[in-house]
């Protein structure tokens, strides 16, 4: 009976802190953004650029003006102030366009992830080291790309998914200690072999098109193996 109830508890009190504010766990970094809808950024990120809300239990972001230059992209970075994660990186997000293909620029949907990372701040930085990875459906290089960025440069590794109709919904990036593997939407897309960068920032932005994104259930390391809003024991 005293065993049942325990059980019953902990499967509450987990429901309750997957509701809340994202958890920093010794096995990774969660948040679903099962959060009250507000008008600026959530507490518990970081923001570098760019304008970020909370609408419908996702992370919603765009560029502050709908422009071409790099310089306002929308960017921001998990944990507040921004986290490091270990060298070995599990990785898990659903990302939702709320705009549609069509740009004056000719990119269009154009947003993703950065991870990795040496620094909390944007790719095009001339300091910055790690890896990229985005949906652009810009013609000649449509579908899923994964760069590398060496000092600001941006080397492309791989483009995969072009045959899709549209960006996956449900991501995962696995990285270990000599390659980078994709999945979208439980397909894998890519696998890439690169060492050069390991543990860093995690963070996520959009391009400054007009592009709006959103993000949500993000997961990192173990924590990947919960699933988010469903009733799972763990130990305290």
């Amino acid at each position: 009976m005293l065993r049942n109830r325990c059980t019953r508890f902990f499967i509450a009190l987990t429901s309750v802190l997957a509701m809340a504010a994202p958890q920093v766990l010794s096995q990774g970094f969660i948040d679903n953004f099962n959060r009250p809808d507000q008008a600026g950024p959530p507490e518990e990120w970081t923001v570098f650029r760019g304008e970020w809300t909370l609408a419908s239990g996702a992370l919603v972001g765009e560029a502050s003006a709908a422009d071409s230059s790099p310089s306002t992209e929308a960017w921001i970075w998990a944990g507040q102030p921004a986290l490091e994660e270990s060298s070995s990186l599990e990785l898990r997000f659903d990302m939702n366009f709320l705009s549609d293909s069509s740009s004056e620029d000719g990119v269009g949907r154009h947003a993703g992830v950065m991870f990795c990372a040496s620094t909390p701040t944007h790719r095009w930085d001339g300091e910055v080291n790690g890896y990229c990875l985005d949906w652009i459906d810009r013609i000649k290089d449509r579908g899923v790309r994964l760069l590398r960025i060496d000092d600001g440069a941006q080397t492309v590794l791989n483009i995969g998914g072009g045959a899709l109709r549209e960006p996956p919904s449900s991501w995962r990036v696995s990285v270990d200690s000599s390659l980078v593997r994709v999945w979208g939407d439980g397909e894998l897309i890519m696998e890439v072999e690169d060492d050069r960068y390991r543990g860093g920032h995690l963070g996520f932005w959009a391009w400054s098109n007009g592009t709006r994104v959103a993000y949500d259930n993000v997961m990192t390391g173990n924590a990947g193996l919960l699933f988010l809003g469903e009733q799972h024991t763990v130990q305290l």
